[in-house]
């Protein structure tokens, strides 16, 4: 609208002032009242008022001319084209507002990557009406729409503008562009925003329900309230995340600081919820150096609390986080439930010097504390597939058996207490899942009831096959472990083929066997396989021998003793073996353990103490942790050493079975059932009386029998005392 059609305002007083009914003109009257000439303003105001509001109406009933000017301020401010397809209407009350139907976003001539269904503004009235070049917009509200972000296989997006600054100059006809100083409150509602990286293979989709910020002012913090949901369409991860806080926004540098915003997750991760995330953080992002400065990053979940500070690096091929970790739970086991993880551990708390790709996290000065013991190294992390892991830790303490327990119950009882139980020894899924490297020191470390120093463990596994050797200081000597179990590359557990070796040098067989009945410094060494994954495979083809050698040590011989008091008494004369100390010193012992077909049967231990032979035949069943063997305890005859008897005691077998639990003490074993003793007693007084039978009948045939006889008759009587 022109100036030309309006009333010029000075002109109004002029017509009232000299215009008179009749066509008449006379003088002005100087004694008119005061009153009279107030009316006369009030009615120049009204008048005044009237034209303007009606300029007003006829421009907000016209509201299709301001398409210009608002596709003038997108552009400048943005350099994207925005096209408004719908029509523009006024929205009266509550406040006064432009309402924009069927509006698309896009780069250049390309098709638009952003389409909403509506949007509202509300500007300052005035300034937009007489075309002043900055405006204050009081509330943008959009609503519904979709935004399509694409990064096809060359990697080239949809949307990023090329070169800075990409707003086009007004032209002439355009007169000057009109720019927004201020945009008091945003408003988001209800808009889809997907994202297609087909270098990377992601898919995501972010729904974006509620999104209200305060002032948008360059240089002065606005609150910022949002809820959204997130879908990872090839990991099939979901969220839904709400966040509250402050951001500050320069204009002049792009900058942007992050005032305390706290963010909640609540995650899904193939169709399982996972505790809800809880998240503070405090920071600087700087686009000049695409890099975000985390001054604080807190992260709840569950029992869990992590703390992260340091610089997340966007430039480069490759995003990478530099920084300190710190992480801390007091109760492990819950969140362990919570995250249907098998945490072993009750208290954890590490703090690392990290750094973090996609493709690595890396702890390169770890520190921190796991129950009762200290830890110290590093490790990194490769996700995979397969999961790749490096490790050099030092721990001061370990007690091994709260980790090795099982907590897993079998769907067929196999924990129960009246059931033996079974385990897996070779984990085959997850070796073949991962690659390994690591090397763990452990400075007193307790396995079973062994108690360990200077523990040393190199375990290196690559695609399944893996190997294992371990030594370590224990009882005066030293213990080495060696294992290699090679997989095969078949899915079939059985084919998994496991060998074995052991070495002992100067260990103390008293505290290593926990068995008081012995003393001595024990050499020994094993070589022994396996095939299959479970315990009950040991149990059924472990086989190997062992070899050993124990020097100066001592024998407990009082089972020994009562049997053979219990002889004495039915012999009617005292033996030797009743006359020695319960306790008999002795050089050297010397012995081989087979194993030919697993360790329930089929085991043969021969062993030499001095003159006393010792041979077991039977096994071990590792599952229901008992033993079955039978023993033979004989006495050669010797003219010398500790474990000398009488003539009528050489040569003969004490035979024994000892059977039962794996922890009970050998006399309990061997000597607890209701008459062993007696059975005992009475083979061992049959043997006797079968030697001296044969003795007897010798010395008659030599006597009696001519010579030309004596042959015939012993073919006659060997087999009398059988």
């Amino acid at each position: 609208m022109h100036r030309a059609a309006l009333l010029q305002p000075t002109d109004i007083p002029c017509i009232i002032l000299h215009y008179h009914p009749g066509g008449h003109k006379s003088e002005s009257r100087p004694n008119q009242g005061t009153g009279f000439i107030v009316m006369r303003l009030l009615v120049i105001l009204l008048i005044i008022v009237a034209l303007a509001a009606g300029g007003v109406f006829f421009l907000l009933e016209n509201p299709d001319q301001f398409k210009n000017q608002i596709t003038r301020i997108t552009e400048s401010g943005t350099g994207y084209r925005i096209k408004i397809n719908g029509e523009l209407s006024w929205r009266y009350w509550p406040p006064i507002a432009i309402n924009v139907n069927d509006l698309s976003l896009a780069r250049g001539d390309e098709a638009p990557f952003a389409e909403f269904e509506t949007m509202s503004i509300d500007v300052a009235l005035m300034p937009l009406l007489t075309r002043q070049t900055v405006i204050d917009v009081r509330d943008v509200t959009l609503k519904g729409g979709r935004i399509a972000l694409l990064v096809n296989e060359d990697g080239r997006s949809n949307w990023k503008i090329e070169t800075a600054g990409a707003a086009t100059a007004p032209t002439a006809d355009t007169g000057s562009t009109t720019l927004a100083s201020t945009i008091q409150r945003l408003t988001v509602r209800d808009v889809r925003l997907g994202y297609i990286d087909r270098t990377t293979s992601s898919d995501y989709e972010v729904i974006l329900q509620n999104i209200t910020t305060g002032e948008l002012t360059s240089g002065k913090p606005f609150d910022l309230n949002a809820a959204l949901s997130f879908t990872d369409n090839i990991a099939n991860i979901s969220a839904d995340i709400t966040t509250a806080g402050r951001l500050n926004f320069q204009s002049d540098t792009g900058r942007t600081s992050i005032i305390t915003l706290i963010t909640s997750i609540d995650a899904m991760v193939d169709g399982e919820r996972y505790p809800t995330f809880n998240l503070t953080t405090d920071g600087d992002w700087r686009p000049d150096e695409r890099a975000l400065i985390l001054k604080r990053n807190d992260i709840q979940v569950s029992t869990l609390h992590i703390a992260m500070t340091g610089l997340i690096a966007l430039a480069g091929s490759t995003p990478r986080f530099d920084g300190v970790l710190n992480l801390e739970s007091a109760d492990a086991a819950s969140l362990g439930r919570d995250l249907n993880l098998e945490l072993p551990v009750g208290f954890i708390q590490l703090e690392s010097d990290f750094g973090a790709t996609p493709e690595t996290l890396s702890f390169r000065t770890l520190s921190g504390r796991f129950d009762d013991s200290e830890l110290k190294g590093s490790a990194s992390i490769n996700p995979g597939p397969p999961m790749r892991v490096k490790a050099d830790l030092r721990i001061n303490r370990l007690d091994s058996n709260r980790y090795l327990t099982s907590t897993e119950a079998s769907a067929d009882g196999l924990n129960r207490p009246d059931a033996a139980t079974d385990s897996e020894l070779i984990p085959v899924d997850l070796l073949r899942a991962t690659h390994t490297t690591a090397t763990i020191r452990v400075a007193s470390l307790r396995y079973d009831t062994h108690d360990l120093a200077d523990a040393k463990v190199t375990v290196n596994n690559n695609h399944g096959n893996l190997d294992v050797i371990a030594n370590a200081s224990a009882y005066g000597g030293k213990i080495v472990f060696g294992l290699n179990s090679q997989l095969q590359n078949s899915h079939l557990k059985n084919q998994v083929r496991t060998d074995i070796k052991l070495n002992l040098d100067g260990v103390d067989v008293a505290q290593l066997l926990q068995m008081p009945g012995i003393t001595g410094t024990i050499s020994a060494n094993s070589d022994l396989a396996f095939s299959g994954t479970l315990l009950s495979d040991v149990n059924e083809n472990l086989t190997g021998r062992s070899a050993f050698n124990v020097k100066d040590g001592s024998l407990d011989v009082r089972p020994l003793k009562s049997i053979a008091q219990k002889i004495d008494l039915l012999r009617g004369k005292t033996s030797s073996i009743s006359e020695w100390p319960d306790v008999m010193p002795f050089r050297h012992m010397v012995g081989q353990h087979n194993f030919s077909r697993g360790t329930k049967a089929g085991q043969v231990l021969n062993a030499e103490v001095e003159n006393l032979v010792l041979t077991a035949l039977g096994g071990l069943d590792l599952q229901a942790e008992t033993l079955n063997y039978d023993v033979t305890a004989m006495f050669t005859q010797a003219e010398n050493g500790q474990f000398k008897v009488s003539k009528q005691l050489s040569g003969i077998r004490w035979p024994l079975s000892c059977s039962g639990s794996i922890y009970s003490a050998p006399g309990e074993l061997c000597f607890g059932k209701e008459g062993a003793i007696r059975e005992l007693v009475e083979d061992i007084a049959a043997q006797d009386l079968k030697r001296r039978g044969k003795e007897k009948i010798e010395k008659l045939i030599d006597k009696k029998v001519p010579d030309e006889y004596k042959d015939i008759a012993r073919d006659l009587l060997k087999n009398l005392f059988k």
